[in-house]
């Protein structure tokens, strides 16, 4: 084994890692609307920080949606070559 070198199962590639990472934001968002921690409308909280926060979080959020649909459509850059 070589250090530095971790190579991912095959089970879990660039898409897998792509959707579970998604999968787990949204719990999480999810999570705190529910709870009351987190506003449904970016202006809640009426400062510049709180718009600043949640376009961010949109944004990722949009880009991960982008590289996923471009991952299905596709899916050669993605393919491991050994």
């Amino acid at each position: 084994m070589h250090l530095g070198t971790r190579r991912a199962p095959v089970h879990e590639g660039p898409g897998r890692v792509w959707i579970r990472d998604l999968r787990t934001r949204l719990y999480r968002i999810l999570i705190e609307i529910r709870d009351g921690q987190r506003a449904l409308q970016p202006y809640a909280h009426g400062t510049a920080q709180a718009e600043a926060d949640f376009w961010d979080e949109l944004t990722w959020l949009e880009n991960v949606a982008e590289a996923f649909r471009r991952l299905h459509r596709d899916p050669e850059p993605y393919v491991c070559r050994r």
